[in-house]
């Protein structure tokens, strides 16, 4: 079998600038909505290239998926420390029980919890809506670059 060359310096810089544009618009994609409580998700989003195959992959923190997706209703609870970490992150105020006393952060964590059970999250596909605007935009010169990555190769072959 053939030994195919790398992608060139030009396909790099072309689906690097691509990449970093990808990541950009999800960060400001979370920024507009609101959607940023301790910074993870926006401080966790990044891609690498495979320098070989020109491959691009992406990623963020798990909990990314659910911002993504969405969470059905009826799925499972989510995680009550996580819960009550958003909770403090956001600067909630205390919940109070029916006699009128403070609940709680256990017990506030339990309620939303409960209630995204019940209810799920409605999808905010910020990674989707990303991927493409950056399409849009750059589509072009990431066509020619590895058109002519295509060409280098079958040429090597």
């Amino acid at each position: 079998m053939a030994n195919l060359a790398q992608i060139s310096p030009e396909s790099l810089r072309v689906k690097a600038a691509w990449a970093n544009q990808v990541c950009l618009l999800a960060k400001n994609n979370l920024v507009r909505v609101n959607k940023i409580a301790t910074g993870r998700l926006y401080n966790s989003i990044t891609y690498v290239i495979n320098i070989q195959t020109g491959a691009i992959e992406f990623y963020y923190e798990d909990y990314g998926e659910n911002v993504e997706t969405g969470r059905r209703k009826l799925g499972k609870m989510p995680p009550l420390a996580a819960i009550e970490s958003w909770a403090k992150t956001k600067g909630l105020s205390q919940a109070r029980n029916k006699k009128g006393q403070f609940a709680s952060n256990r017990s506030r964590a339990w309620a939303i919890a409960t209630a995204i059970r019940r209810d799920g999250i409605p999808a905010y596909p910020f990674f989707q809506m990303a991927i493409d605007q950056a399409i849009q935009q750059l589509y072009p010169e990431l066509e020619n670059a590895t058109m002519k990555d295509l060409e280098n190769m079958w040429n090597t072959v």
